[in-house]
């Protein structure tokens, strides 16, 4: 993990949970996947390569979008249950209103949330101070039954 990033560790509403901050820079998404990847590799593999994807249309949409400085940091909080996963990515930036993609097909661009609503379990956008956006993905039910 990039030397400005940190991290932290705590048990959370029965579930484990880690919180790593990244400076708002265009190597946020790939630090964001190494450490996510530190805390799914374990008991997580069937969801690591959709957190992955995930995490980081998300923390690209903070950097792209976000309205922040170099300075500024991106967070990624992950809480990890029996059967599945929480991840929120939190960017105090400009902040943004939700609205499903339009236009063309072949567009470039745009495809972010898209994705999220297409794999994620459930997801949303708390779109108050500090802007957050949050998905779940559950285990395959034999893999926690």
């Amino acid at each position: 993990m990039n030397e400005n990033a940190t991290a932290e560790r705590s048990s959370m509403n029965g579930g484990n949970g880690a919180v790593f901050r990244f400076p708002a820079t265009p190597a946020a998404p790939g630090q964001a996947r190494e450490a996510a990847q530190s805390v799914l590799a374990n008991g997580y593999a069937d969801l690591v390569e959709t957190s992955m994807l995930l995490i980081s249309e998300l923390v690209t949409n903070c950097v792209r979008h976000g309205g922040l400085a170099p300075d500024n940091h991106i967070e990624v909080r992950i809480r990890t249950y029996s059967n599945g996963l929480k991840i929120d990515v939190v960017d105090y930036g400009v902040g943004f209103r939700y609205r499903p993609r339009e236009g063309a097909l072949d567009r470039a661009g745009g495809w972010g949330l898209y994705m999220v609503d297409q794999l994620a379990h459930r997801w949303g956008v708390n779109d108050g101070y500090p802007t957050t956006v949050w998905f779940e993905l559950h285990k395959p039910r034999q893999a926690y039954s």
